[in-house]
């Protein structure tokens, strides 16, 4: 499914892009969290978008996927960039 870049929060797709890997790897919500040295409820609320993921969660499942942080920002040179205020 591909994830929608113009209209979803960023936070939401970072999430997303995160259980992709999670998928990917064949890492689980508790595993992931076991590593991190947190419950499977502190990681199901920031991948469900209950909680915002920041960023140094972020860092630290990045980490534990032995993953680039970059890689789990979903960008695409396509996408309409907002343009901040002066």
């Amino acid at each position: 499914m591909p994830i929608d870049l113009v209209s979803e929060p960023l936070n939401t797709r970072v999430a997303k892009e995160i259980r992709a890997e999670m998928a990917r790897q064949g890492v689980t919500q508790t595993a992931l969290a076991e590593v991190l040295g947190r419950n499977q409820a502190y990681v199901s609320e920031r991948l469900t978008f209950k909680t915002p993921l920041t960023l140094e969660v972020v860092e630290e499942i990045a980490d534990v996927l032995q993953v680039r942080v970059e890689r789990l920002f979903p960008f695409d040179d396509r996408a309409p960039r907002r343009r901040r205020a002066s």
